[in-house]
């Protein structure tokens, strides 16, 4: 896209990804007139940034069928395309049709810029996964592809990597804390 907001499908490459760290989506509306029908794309809300897409997108957050998955399907649907990350206490990855949870434990609460180093990480598996994909279709041996969004399944990782790192990061810091005389 040449400027932000002003992408069609029709003026996407078909190859290009797309991975939009949560800041961007404090422009909803415009947000949302660049990503619908973008199958390439993935966007990584935490639970406010998620109730203002799905306010900019008609979807109600109140009455029957309030579950939080329901809601993202909901939400995608709307979207025709992007995937979505769902930051919360249980992250939730979503293309429409798909839906995967990641209960990785992490830490109690999510530290400074740990959404950057998602964004980041996704992004990696984003890579690894399509460069496996077309390696796997170019390939002369029996390779059995899954059948999943390759955003959705490349999404899953971010989560469970950040999540256990966080664990790690905080029994670390509090060994370091109990070991100071």
């Amino acid at each position: 896209m040449d400027r932000p907001g002003k992408g069609t499908p029709a003026r996407r490459p078909k190859a290009s990804r797309l991975l939009l760290a949560a800041f961007l989506l404090a422009s909803a509306g415009s947000l949302v007139r660049a990503v619908n029908g973008y199958t390439n794309c993935v966007l990584t809300p935490n639970l406010n940034e998620f109730r203002r897409l799905a306010s900019t997108l008609g979807v109600s957050l109140h009455g029957p069928n309030n579950d939080r998955s329901s809601k993202l399907v909901e939400v995608t649907s709307h979207l025709r395309g992007p995937t979505l990350v769902s930051k919360g206490p249980v992250d939730a990855i979503c293309d429409g049709k798909v839906t995967m949870i990641c209960n990785a434990s992490g830490g109690a609460k999510r530290c400074g810029s740990q959404g950057d180093i998602l964004a980041g990480t996704i992004a990696t598996f984003i890579a690894w996964t399509l460069s496996f994909l077309d390696a796997a279709r170019q390939s002369s041996e029996v390779v059995i592809l899954p059948e999943i969004n390759p955003m959705v399944l490349a999404s899953y990782g971010g989560p469970q990597l950040t999540s256990s790192y966080a664990m790690v990061l905080a029994s670390y810091v509090s060994a370091a804390q109990h070991a100071v005389p």
